[in-house]
């Protein structure tokens, strides 16, 4: 995983790389009074590594708007540095085992909600067989996802053959 920032005592504290980065220094320029709490947004909507991120499991289409009252932000995300931010930190932290298992993890969340919200019914119109299908084959959906998402916990853990330890700078 890269390493952009810490958290600190609750407070986020920009590595070295933040300084080198025009993206993140457009943000601390043009927002001084806001720039530790969009490089907070920017790293709770990036970041992957579920020991790091408490908002790891929370569903994408939920995520944007609990980070942002839960960090009390009063910037708009949908201005365009900030968007452009986030897109630039996002794109540093993805990688193809990211891109896995958030298309993994989106279809879950939306198979989930389709099978819990829907009104079961019975007879010659009736879902329950397709409904009742859909769940018996739960199995070849989640054991991909646990594969993908142990796979992905590894990689944002680094670590190295043996379970050595990497160095945050060599991950």
């Amino acid at each position: 995983m890269i390493h952009l920032f810490d958290i600190q005592n609750g407070k986020i504290v920009p590595t070295k790389h933040c300084e080198a980065m025009e993206t993140l220094q457009v943000i601390k320029r043009n927002y001084p009074q806001d720039y530790l709490k969009i490089y907070l947004y920017f790293f709770y909507m990036s970041c992957y590594d579920s020991s790091e991120n408490p908002y790891f499991n929370i569903e994408e289409i939920d995520k944007e708007n609990l980070i942002m009252k839960q960090i009390k932000g009063t910037f708009l995300t949908d201005n365009e540095d900030i968007r452009e931010g986030l897109k630039f930190v996002q794109k540093l932290y993805e990688t193809p085992m990211v891109r896995a298992y958030l298309s993994m993890k989106v279809f879950i969340d939306k198979w989930s909600h389709l099978v819990y919200n829907a009104n079961l019914s019975t007879g010659k119109e009736g879902n329950a067989q397709e409904l009742f299908s859909m769940i018996s084959k739960f199995d070849s959906i989640k054991v991909p996802y646990q594969g993908v998402l142990k796979d992905l916990l590894a990689e944002q853990k680094g670590n190295a053959r043996g379970n050595a330890h990497v160095p945050y700078d060599q991950k």
